[in-house]
């Protein structure tokens, strides 16, 4: 998979939500997959944050580089 521009935002389904399975008092958990923690601006990822809390979700969060990704995948995680 190519990356974005550095200064790019991608927003990713995680836990329950990137599973497709929520129940009714699920949690919407998302990653803010941005080009380099040192370019990205917060202000973007703040609005989204706003956004979706004020229409009523119960948002958990993250936000990582590419990188940090890549280097757990695979690793045997528990939940």
């Amino acid at each position: 998979a190519g990356q974005g521009p550095a200064g790019s935002i991608a927003i990713l389904a995680a836990g329950g939500y990137g599973r497709r399975d929520l129940s009714a008092r699920s949690d919407v958990d998302v990653i803010f997959l941005v080009g380099s923690k040192k370019l990205h601006r917060e202000e973007p990822i703040k609005e989204a944050m706003h956004l979706l809390i004020d229409i009523g979700l119960d948002l958990g969060f993250a936000v990582r580089r590419h990188e940090d990704c890549l280097a757990v995948l695979g690793a045997d995680l528990q939940s």
